[in-house]
């Protein structure tokens, strides 16, 4: 959910629209860069396929506004998991950090 600080109230955004920004930490390579509409509820959705190939570990999801890094962020952690003949990455757990 997203809200703003206004005195002793947290309010919707003013924002119709936000960027949203997945990195995968272990390489700090961008993995998508989007702008998402900001919901009556304040809530942004997004679809993200990793490639059976991506890295596995830590990635960050920040909501930027103006291009700007906001102090909340998240993280998820991406595991391997093995069948006999495969190895496709899964996500797991996610953790909020300010």
């Amino acid at each position: 959910m997203v809200r703003r600080d206004k005195g002793d109230t947290l309010d919707l955004p003013d924002d119709n629209t936000l960027q949203l920004r997945v990195d995968a930490t272990p390489t700090a390579k961008q993995v998508l860069e989007k702008d998402e509409p900001v919901s009556a509820h304040g809530t942004v959705t997004a679809d993200l396929t990793l490639e059976s190939d991506a890295a596995l570990g830590y990635y960050s999801i920040a909501l930027l506004r103006n291009g700007r890094m906001p102090p909340e962020w998240a993280v998820f952690y991406v595991r391997s998991t093995r069948s006999p003949s495969t190895r496709s990455p899964e996500a797991t757990s996610l953790v909020y950090c300010k």
